[in-house]
């Protein structure tokens, strides 16, 4: 399944909505920030006669194609850890150090790298300087615990957060062009990652095939816990495609992983005390 087979199913985002597509819109109308709040949706109503964000609303004012589905569940993704293009933390779970949009670009797993790598070298040079790109080149080739070190040695002390001269450098090169391209080209290959191996899974694949909100929501789930685990454990997830939680799979993992997948699961939720309702979101 590619994000473009998924394009033209409907979706609606409206207030309380958080994520890269409001982001978007947000900076088309000549707002800051990443969240639907009263003042965008007033500025939406006022305008373009919509508190919504519909595919007509979208079309009108950005003037592109609408946002596959990849694209929302990168933004739920992103929404569930408080990300962004630019977000730089330091070692938050024993990542070492991450860049982006998604945990996952981290210095442990090598994901950061593999962005990097994506970006032309004089793009990066020029916001992490040459010195720091010849230390980035030297971390990666480290073996993972030796990354997460050097994680930890930028992280500002009792903090997860990376220290001020690296996080700013992080910041400025993820307002570039470049630096969201070579991001949401790593998030396809996790994307079709994700969907390849939730179409071998039997109570997956039917409902990948549907177009009802079934489908978004399994799909959204399998990438989510790609990103989060690096795999797709089908036993906690399977009793989750027809919207039901079970007891066993509230015992399972992280109290973190397990209020993300539920929410995902049933259409609506709270992850670290934020609610969430998918359909404001569009899956």
């Amino acid at each position: 399944m590619t994000p473009e087979s998924t394009i033209t199913q409907p979706w609606a985002i409206s207030l309380g909505a958080r994520g890269i597509i409001v982001a978007d819109v947000q900076k088309s109308l000549g707002l800051d920030g990443d969240v639907f709040n009263v003042t965008m949706r007033d500025t939406l109503k006022a305008r373009h006669g919509s508190s919504e964000i519909t595919p007509k609303v979208w079309s009108r004012i950005t003037k592109r194609a609408l946002p596959a589905l990849i694209d929302r569940c990168v933004a739920l993704t992103a929404a569930f850890d408080d990300r962004s293009w630019g977000t730089a933390t330091g070692n938050l779970g024993g990542i070492g150090a991450s860049f982006g949009v998604l945990s996952c670009f981290n210095v442990r797993t090598g994901g950061l790298f593999d962005v990097f790598n994506r970006m032309p070298g004089h793009v990066v040079e020029h916001h992490l300087t040459s010195r720091g790109v010849d230390e980035l080149r030297d971390v990666a080739g480290m073996m993972p615990v030796d990354r997460v070190r050097w994680g930890v040695s930028i992280t500002a002390p009792g903090t997860t957060n990376m220290i001020p001269t690296w996080a700013a450098r992080f910041e400025a090169l993820g307002k570039t062009r470049e630096a969201r391209k070579a991001q949401r080209d790593a998030a396809i290959e996790l994307w079709n990652s994700a969907m390849e191996q939730a179409s071998q899974i039997d109570v997956f694949a039917p409902a990948l095939r549907s177009p009802e909100a079934t489908h978004r929501r399994i799909a959204a789930l399998a990438f989510d816990t790609l990103v989060t685990d690096g795999k797709l454990d089908t036993s906690p997830i399977s009793a989750l495609t027809l919207g039901t939680a079970t007891p066993t799979f509230a015992r399972r993992g992280s109290v973190a992983g397990q209020d993300r997948r539920l929410t995902i699961a049933l259409g609506r939720g709270t992850v670290k005390g934020k609610p969430y309702t998918l359909s404001a979101m569009g899956i």
